[in-house]
């Protein structure tokens, strides 16, 4: 049960990022590597996919650390 209310959390968050951050964090979940990942998005390089995808962790980390009450359960143990 915990799992699926950690995956609805997250999810809701990673509904607030733009569509690339949303896609590139997916593939990345995937274990898409970063030249895949640059080809499929039409991206420069593979430097830019790891950048994009640094600043999108960046970005949702950021999200979910200004709510600490849904940040505790998503770091709580299974």
């Amino acid at each position: 049960m915990l799992d699926h209310e950690r995956t609805t959390l997250l999810n809701g968050f990673l509904a607030q990022l733009d569509t690339r951050c949303i896609q590139i964090l997916k593939l990345w979940q995937e274990r898409t590597s970063m030249q895949e990942i640059a080809e499929l998005l039409q991206l420069s390089s593979e430097m830019m996919a790891r950048k994009l995808k640094y600043q999108c962790t960046k970005k949702l980390a950021q999200l979910i650390h200004e709510h600490p009450e849904i940040e505790r359960i998503l770091k709580q143990n299974v």
